[in-house]
């Protein structure tokens, strides 16, 4: 398995994602996408890190934990581990992550370790508010968007 693939796999499950943004979204290919969160390549940390998103807007969206326990604790203690070069690299991205586990965070909670928690908690999950505008986050991912948004 490749960066190549799993960036595609990415592309491919963003294809409609400015005409139905979290409602619709399906997931992607089975693929370990939260290995590549830490990638030397930023095209490849940036396609993780959208994949990382989605997960976490479709769980929001659908009121369920799209994750297995596994998968979920190893995005989120990648994550949270580099969060600031996150913020850094991928402003508007990062704001809807922490958006979402703000949101998230009471469901997803059983699943995480007591130290992937505490972690969790130290993020500055308060500071945002509301989602990203649909437009904004659509031209973070380099997708097209609806005229409805």
């Amino acid at each position: 398995m490749s960066a190549t693939q799993m960036i595609q796999y990415v592309k491919d499950g963003l294809n409609d994602f400015g005409f139905r943004y979290y409602h619709l979204f399906q997931g992607f290919r089975p693929f370990p996408y939260e290995e590549y969160l830490l990638h030397e390549d930023r095209a490849t940390r940036k396609y993780a890190f959208i994949a990382f998103c989605l997960y976490l807007g479709g769980g929001w969206v659908h009121s369920t934990v799209p994750f297995e326990e596994k998968r979920l604790e190893e995005f989120t203690t990648r994550f949270v581990s580099r969060h600031e070069a996150f913020r850094e690299e991928f402003p508007v991205i990062y704001q809807e992550v922490l958006f979402l586990l703000g949101r998230f965070y009471v469901e997803l909670s059983p699943q995480l370790t007591k130290t992937t928690k505490s972690e969790i908690e130290r993020l500055p999950i308060e500071s945002v508010k509301e989602a990203t505008p649909v437009r904004k986050l659509c031209s973070a991912f380099g997708v097209p968007t609806s005229d409805t948004f």
